[in-house]
C-alpha cells in the first residue's frame, strides 16, 4: 500500500469518527443541575463599573459604607458591599471626588464635587477640591487627615483635606484673608 492509500484511508477514518462523535458532543456537554442549583446570584458593586473617588465607613455600623464614584454620584451598602445603592445622583453634578462622614452625626454626608483624575469624557464637578489648597487650622486639618473628617478653610469653604498644598495654588480668597491677618496676632 502506497503513501497515497494510507492517507486516504486516514481521512476515511477521521470523517466518520467525526460523523460519529460531533453530533453526541452536546449531550456530552450539559452539566448536571445538581452541581450548580446550590448557587445564588448576587450583585458585585454598583451596575456601572469605575473609577472609585474615595470610601468611607461608619463606625459604629461596620457593614454600612459610602462610596463616591468618579461621574457616578455617591452609592451606599448596608450589607458590606454584596449590594449598592444610588444615594445621590439627583444633581447635574454627578462627579464626586470626595466624601465624609460627620463625626457628630452618621446621618450626615459631606461629598466634594470634582474629578481626581480629569478627562475630557467626563464631569469635572463644580467644586474646586482639586484645584486649590485652602488655610485652615493646623489642628483641624491634623484631626481630618487623621479621620477624615472636613474642616472648614478660612475663607469659609467645608473641605476634607486630601491634597499636596506644594502642588495646588492656594485658595485666592484664603490667601487674601491670611494676609490681611495682623503678624502680632
Amino acid at each position: 500500500m502506497n503513501i497515497h492509500g494510507r492517507a486516504r484511508r486516514a481521512c476515511i477514518a477521521l470523517f466518520l469518527a467525526l460523523t460519529l462523535i460531533v453530533p453526541a458532543l452536546p449531550a456530552l456537554a450539559q452539566v448536571s443541575p445538581e452541581l450548580y442549583s446550590a448557587l445564588n446570584w448576587r450583585l458585585i458593586g454598583p451596575f456601572r463599573g469605575g473609577r472609585i473617588g474615595a470610601v468611607v465607613g461608619i463606625p459604629s455600623q461596620p457593614n454600612v459604607f459610602y462610596m463616591s464614584a468618579d461621574n457616578g454620584g455617591v452609592w451606599k451598602t448596608t450589607d458590606a458591599g454584596a449590594t449598592w445603592a444610588a444615594s445621590f445622583t439627583g444633581d447635574e453634578n454627578n462627579s464626586i471626588g470626595s466624601i465624609a462622614i460627620a463625626p457628630s452625626d452618621p446621618n450626615v454626608i459631606y461629598a466634594g464635587s470634582g474629578e481626581a483624575s480629569q478627562r475630557p469624557d467626563l464631569s469635572t464637578g463644580d467644586g474646586d477640591h482639586e484645584r486649590f489648597a485652602h488655610y485652615a487650622d493646623k489642628d483641624q486639618i491634623m484631626n481630618s487627615l487623621v479621620n477624615g473628617t472636613p474642616v472648614r478653610a478660612i475663607c469659609g469653604k467645608v473641605w476634607v483635606p486630601s491634597r499636596d498644598p506644594k502642588r495646588f495654588p492656594v485658595c485666592p480668597e484664603c490667601k487674601e484673608i491670611y494676609e490681611s491677618i495682623p503678624e502680632d496676632r
